[in-house]
């Protein structure tokens, strides 16, 4: 599939893997749909309608406790389950993330180029939200199986 050939000549093509392609087939686009660009990276944003089932209720309750030592604690009719994260990573992608940023102010050395500190970066950037992201996913993944 391209998009907008000669607006985004490098970024033309968007890959659609098999499954969905096949769950796009079957609706119908009624709405705008928006290209999102999140740093080097560009999504396309397609609302669907979909008929959404109703789930039974259970009996099953949670309270959670967001807390200093640990990321949330979660008080519930199974019992108790804490959610920790990396500290020590987080910690050391904010101090590389730190450093590079001083260095930014200052002037280049010769034979290095602006690119390499923009990458180096973005690739502490990225993985520092690829950790939070799992954080989330994990906290998320906790709360609703047990």
């Amino acid at each position: 599939m391209r998009l907008a050939p000669t607006f985004l000549p490098g970024h033309a093509k968007i890959k659609v893997g098999k499954r969905s392609w096949k769950e796009l087939q079957h609706h119908e686009i009624a709405h705008d749909c928006r290209l999102v660009r999140e740093r080097s990276e560009y999504y396309v944003m397609i609302p669907l309608m979909k008929t959404v089932t109703e789930d039974r209720t259970t009996e099953h309750y949670c309270g959670v406790d967001m807390g200093i030592r640990t990321f949330a604690t979660a008080f519930g009719s199974r019992g108790v389950k804490e959610c920790d994260y990396r500290a020590d990573l987080l910690d050391k992608l904010n101090r590389k993330l730190d450093a590079l940023r001083a260095k930014r102010a200052r002037p280049l050395p010769p034979g290095q180029r602006l690119r390499t500190r923009r990458r180096n970066m973005y690739k502490y950037e990225s993985r520092k939200d690829h950790l939070v992201d799992e954080l989330h996913w994990k906290t998320i993944r906790t709360l609703l199986t047990d």
